[in-house]
């Protein structure tokens, strides 16, 4: 029973990342690297999620961190339905190069002086 919950954990990550199929540089790539990339953006979905909430002084658990990571999901395969692809967008790029910077900065222990 425990190995069928961790392999449906695994898939909830996969479709947390399945936004970013709308992309025209991930659309073109075949399935495997899609599904690659869409286990990976959900991974870091999770983290970043893991992260806010221990800045802001919430204690884990499957309900702090699954509703939450269900609504991404339910965001996820929302937009991937409404099938516009689009171009990779600078901004958000930036941005998450950003946030994803000053989480592995944080994760290093030393203190951020804003």
């Amino acid at each position: 029973m425990i190995a069928a919950v961790w392999t449906a954990s695994l898939l909830l990550f996969i479709a947390g990342g399945l936004s970013v199929w709308k992309f025209d540089d991930i659309a073109m790539l075949d399935l495997p690297a899609r599904i690659s990339i869409a286990f990976t953006c959900g991974l870091t979905v999770i983290a970043l999620l893991m992260y806010a909430e221990s800045a802001i002084g919430i204690r884990w658990s499957a309900l702090t961190l699954g509703i939450p990571f269900v609504a991404i999901v339910g965001v996820s395969v929302r937009r991937l339905s409404m099938g516009n692809r689009t171009g990779w967008p600078r901004g958000y790029a930036i941005a998450f190069a950003a946030v994803s910077l000053i989480s592995i900065y944080a994760a290093a222990g030393e203190p951020i002086h804003l």
